[in-house]
């Protein structure tokens, strides 16, 4: 009799409880991997309509649809296409600055814009990652893999735009500054939200214990309005 995957054991768990929202403690027993909620980002990204709730030992999943979607296809990371990368960003972590050789961590290649959100493997899409910042960017990015508002702010135009969805959309959430630089695209966005709260198009508050902003209102153009 052919062993099923832990993929496979968890999709059979969510189908037969479609529409029902699962505890994270029966997904482990019926996984047995410690890896259990990057399977479920697999199915997610394959097309199954996983919604998440909660957080830590309260977190919860559900199947909304038995109906498979098209998912993103994944496309790999060759090893000439990884070691371009990593030569291009200096061997070090673009985010936290550390090397292999002198602070013992090591680098993986991530993609910018995650897979799940239509992200590609090109190299404009790649950055070098040490495994703590990288894991750190996933597990705060994996709680918006459901968010279908992050597609349509990712499909936007221009930066500007992609900033007043992102306070649209994602109303009254604190959003770190990685998310919200990953999602504009462009590097002075920062400079562009002072911008557009000058001009009354926005008004939010920045944090600067958890470094993160929490987008309050955002207003249409008055020629929008009318």
């Amino acid at each position: 009799m052919e062993k099923k995957s832990a993929k496979a054991k968890i999709l059979e768990l969510f189908q037969a409880n479609a529409n029902k929202w699962i505890p994270i403690n029966d997904i482990q027993k019926v996984a047995q991997i410690s890896e259990w909620a990057r399977t479920i980002r697999f199915l997610k990204a394959e097309g199954w309509k996983i919604e998440k709730k909660g957080g830590g030992k309260t977190t919860e999943y559900c199947l909304t649809s038995l109906e498979k979607k098209e998912g993103v296809v994944r496309g790999p990371i060759n090893p000439r296409t990884r070691a371009g990368i990593l030569r291009r960003d200096g061997y070090r972590c673009v985010h936290c600055g550390k090397n292999p050789e002198e602070d013992n961590i090591k680098l993986e290649v991530d993609h910018i814009i995650p897979v799940a959100w239509g992200g590609k493997t090109e190299p404009k899409n790649l950055q070098s990652l040490c495994r703590k910042c990288n894991q750190g960017k996933k597990s705060y990015f994996s709680d918006f893999n459901d968010d279908d508002a992050v597609k349509d702010i990712i499909k936007a135009p221009s930066g500007t735009e992609k900033l007043l969805l992102i306070g649209a959309k994602l109303i009254d959430r604190p959003l770190t500054v990685d998310f919200i630089g990953t999602l504009a695209g462009i590097r002075d966005w920062t400079r562009t939200i002072r911008s557009l709260r000058q001009k009354g198009r926005i008004n939010y508050k920045w944090d600067s214990k958890t470094n993160t902003y929490t987008f309050l209102e955002v207003k249409k153009k008055e020629k929008e309005r009318q």
